[in-house]
């Protein structure tokens, strides 16, 4: 049995500062530096089109850790406790998103979050 696969073309959304939804949080222990936390944010453009994009952070929750100040920024304040994934869900922030070139292929374009940041009144960038 033969499978085709559609080509599709991926479309990086413009540099900037989107709000966005954290849609889902799980683990991949076979991550290229140990075991990483894989956060997807969806994020609405202008015209309604949705667009999901993924965070990768080390698996350690301290005061100096991406995920700590991703956690931290999300809630709207310090954690309390153990890191809790499903107390993300469902919940807005904003999300620096820059370009970059892929490490794979430099003349292909991804994007990669910069930095997640608490929900401000700052107006969401068009893409």
């Amino acid at each position: 049995m033969s499978v085709t696969i559609p080509k599709t073309q991926y479309e990086p959304i413009p540099t900037g500062e989107y709000q966005a939804v954290v849609k889902s949080v799980s683990m991949d222990e076979q991550g290229q530096f140990g075991p990483q936390v894989k956060v997807v944010f969806e994020v609405t453009g202008s015209t309604g089109a949705k667009k999901d994009l993924t965070g990768w952070a080390s698996a350690v929750f301290n005061g100096k850790s991406k995920l700590y100040v991703w956690t931290k920024a999300i809630l709207g304040g310090d954690p309390v406790g153990d890191f809790n994934g499903d107390a993300l869900l469902g919940r807005l922030c904003k999300i620096q998103v820059i370009q970059q070139p892929s490490k794979a292929d430099p003349s292909v374009i991804n994007n990669k979050i910069n930095l997640v940041l608490p929900v401000t009144a700052a107006a969401q960038t068009p893409f």
